[in-house]
């Protein structure tokens, strides 16, 4: 009985972990840091979520920007959606190539700017 109760405690401990998420990337816009997270971790092919984290320089959440992100050129741009006012934006995109580049449009006070993420780290 007591090894069932470590077993089951053990499995209920484990199941609370924290759901870790991989940086794919980080930029600096001005005085805003944009950081790119996916779910699964690592990035994998079919749909991946993309949290864009947005902070200024004293790690205080953005909450003003308007973000889209496509995978590709010829792609339609894809809002994402702003999570509460924490800075962090979500969206989930299908992935072909994990060759490809996360393209991620930051649009704030009329200043439209685009930069790219690679899905996978350089070696």
């Amino acid at each position: 009985m007591k090894t069932m109760m470590v077993a089951l405690l053990s499995l209920f401990l484990w199941g609370c972990g924290s759901d870790v998420s991989d940086t794919i990337g980080q930029q600096r816009l001005g005085n805003e840091v944009i950081e790119v997270q996916c779910r699964p971790t690592p990035v994998t092919i079919g749909m991946n979520e993309f949290l864009i984290l947005a902070t200024d320089v004293h790690g205080a959440p953005v909450h003003d920007l308007l973000v889209d992100l496509r995978m590709h050129d010829g792609d339609v741009w894809q809002q994402a959606i702003q999570d509460g006012f924490s800075g962090v934006y979500r969206k989930a995109l299908g992935v072909e190539s994990l060759q490809d580049q996360l393209q991620v449009r930051i649009k704030r006070n009329g200043v439209e700017t685009e930069l790219r993420f690679p899905l996978t780290k350089s070696k």
